[in-house]
């Protein structure tokens, strides 16, 4: 940044563009928003992350760690502010091509009573950085460093690093479809719906490595998936589901199981086909996916033959949790990362007290083993950790590259994990 007058552009609530522009540090009114951008520099051959000390004199959170970023100016685009912004602070260059390259999250803060409205556009930027070309500016930083994820979550924990929890979920929601959604060919979307609390949801088949599938897309991104052929209906088409049945090895008296994210209702249906003796809530946020779910991947059939062993419950995960309901194993196959510590503590919480004993709980996460992408998961690790007395994470692939992101299987129990 430097000292001359600047400009912003104002949007509305919508992000769009009002024609109105401001003084920097004019304080805005209500439904008036400027544009900031982030930028998370990760360096390639150990995940670490750049990041720098703002200036003691800074009047506000003086001393704190933080990434580079700052303001967009009048006329300059997200992707164009993030380049310049990297290159003012740190001497480096990045690329980025086009607003969407790159940005990793976005999210709208309101404050009207202060009138520090604003977007923010979170870009992750990955390559070999070299230090020696690093050269912070003065006016703004007095140290820099590539920071570990343990070094981060602990400055994070002390309120010394700006923007934290937005940091972890930036990180958290990077895209998890690359390893399916790519591979489906001869898509044919057959059902389509806007949900309040996802957005877009669709079910298409097609062919994914030669199989006829029907699939789940939530925000493009595949969330189910089984099989069309009648030889196969009742098998799992997701590899990490596999991993679900380690908890017939790990608790031999299990009777009642607590699914949170139904999705398209995959594994509901295997494990009542094969454990017909067992019973299974399953709780769904959408109920436009449990309806989505009824008509095109047999949940209607499923609740009909399963009877009073299955309940389907259209509540939130966690608030549901807060009925303390007992279960032998409580599965989490939702996402997890746009939750504050504390309450991500408080679910773990419950989560315990909801358990039998020698009860187990498992969780999907979808997360590299190493680098910045890994923060969210491994925070959700140590709280899990400070709850129960044993923890477990098993990658599915365990000779994937492990900075590569990939499914998890995160087990925790206060009885051994012995597999």
């Amino acid at each position: 940044m430097n000292s001359k007058q600047e400009f912003i552009d104002i949007y509305d609530e919508e992000r769009r563009l009002t024609g109105k522009k401001y003084e920097r540090k004019t304080k805005l009114g209500k439904g008036e928003y400027m544009l900031y951008v982030l930028a998370i520099l990760e360096r390639e051959s150990d995940g670490k992350i750049l990041i720098t000390q703002r200036s003691l004199d800074k009047k506000w959170a003086a001393g704190a760690w933080e990434i580079p970023g700052g303001g967009v100016l009048a006329g300059e685009s997200s992707a164009e502010a993030v380049k310049r912004e990297v290159k003012e602070e740190t001497g480096l260059d990045v690329n980025s091509d086009g607003d969407c390259e790159n940005m990793v999250y976005s999210y709208r803060n309101d404050d009207p009573e202060g009138g520090d409205n604003y977007f923010m556009d979170i870009y992750h930027f990955m390559s070999e950085f070299d230090e020696s070309e690093i050269s912070i500016e003065k006016s703004e930083a007095i140290n820099y460093k590539f920071a570990s994820i343990d070094e981060v979550i602990e400055l994070g924990e002390k309120s010394e690093f700006l923007h934290f929890g937005r940091l972890m979920e930036a990180l958290a929601a990077e895209d998890a479809e690359g390893i399916i959604n790519e591979s489906i060919e001869e898509k044919e979307v057959i059902f389509k719906a806007d949900d309040q609390n996802f957005g877009k949801i669709e079910v298409c088949d097609g062919y994914y490595y030669g199989d006829r599938m029907r699939f789940l897309l939530v925000n493009d991104v595949p969330e189910s998936a089984v099989y069309l052929d009648e030889k196969l209906k009742n098998e799992l088409a997701f590899e990490y589901m596999d991993n679900f049945n380690w908890i017939d090895k790990l608790n031999s008296s299990i009777d009642k199981v607590l699914l949170i994210g139904g999705g398209g209702f995959a594994y509901p249906k295997y494990f009542l086909e094969h454990h017909p003796e067992k019973s299974m809530d399953v709780v769904e946020i959408s109920e436009k996916i449990i309806e989505a779910s009824e008509k095109y991947f047999g949940l209607k059939e499923l609740k009909e033959k399963a009877g009073e062993k299955l309940r389907v419950i259209a509540e939130d995960g966690y608030e549901f949790l807060e009925k303390l309901n007992k279960y032998d194993v409580i599965i989490n196959d939702a996402f997890i990362g746009d939750r504050t510590s504390d309450q991500r503590k408080h679910s773990a919480e419950l989560i315990k007290k909801s358990l039998n004993d020698g009860g187990i709980y498992v969780a999907n996460m979808v997360m590299p083993l190493k680098g910045a992408k890994a923060i969210a998961g491994n925070e959700e690790m140590r709280i899990f950790s400070e709850v129960f007395k044993y923890t477990l994470l098993v990658p599915v692939d365990e000779d994937a590259d492990p900075y590569m992101q990939q499914n998890c299987i995160f087990f925790a129990s206060d009885k051994p994990l012995e597999m």
